[in-house]
């Protein structure tokens, strides 16, 4: 468990590190302010406490960014939150790679093959034939299949960014497509 002042002790440090003067009473002043949100965001007093820490630091390290004059708390609350996004993405990767080493210890040495597709409807698969090659890929791997953008980036040689659009352009093909032969019927039952 770490306390306020092993906090400032950091700060002191740090910034007498880089030859400025410290802001301590101002960071002091946020400290409250700070734990109470990352008591809301974490389950236990431990991980809040890190995430304190780690705010402070990456501030600390990041303070020539901050503009004079702005809402130091706004700052501080977004580097807060860009902490424990980053953290808990960090977790849910560790999770995912200790669920296919669980399956298979040996999983990290082997390339992943492309996953089969999932089984979908006719209609949709119809669908899904009818749209271009390089759309339909996108597809069945990001929304079918379950890749990540990156990983489908990966698999077909191509930027995340064209994956994204081809991905969405994709989905707006579909739902238009889907959405069409869903009308038919209604457009024979009201003639």
């Amino acid at each position: 468990m770490r306390s306020r002042s092993h906090l400032t002790q950091v700060h002191d440090s740090a910034s007498k590190a880089r030859g400025r003067s410290p802001s301590k009473l101002v960071l002091d002043a946020e400290l409250p302010r700070l734990f109470a949100q990352a008591r809301r965001l974490c389950a236990r007093e431990s991980d809040a406490q890190d995430l304190v820490q780690d705010t402070l630091l990456r501030a600390l390290l990041h303070e020539h960014q901050f503009e004079a004059g702005s809402n130091l708390r706004a700052w501080l609350r977004q580097i807060q939150l860009s902490v424990f996004v980053s953290r808990y993405r960090r977790a849910q990767r560790e999770r995912r790679a200790l669920g296919r080493l669980a399956v298979d210890p040996c999983a990290w040495v082997h390339n992943e093959a492309l996953s089969p597709v999932a089984p979908v409807g006719a209609g949709v698969r119809g669908s899904l034939k009818a749209l271009p090659a390089g759309f339909r890929q996108v597809v069945e791997l990001v929304d079918i299949a379950g890749y990540e953008y990156r990983d489908a980036a990966e698999a077909l040689g191509i930027p995340v960014g064209t994956v994204m659009s081809r991905l969405h352009r994709a989905r707006r093909l579909l739902g238009s497509e889907l959405g069409a032969e869903r009308m038919k019927p209604l457009e024979r039952h009201a003639a």
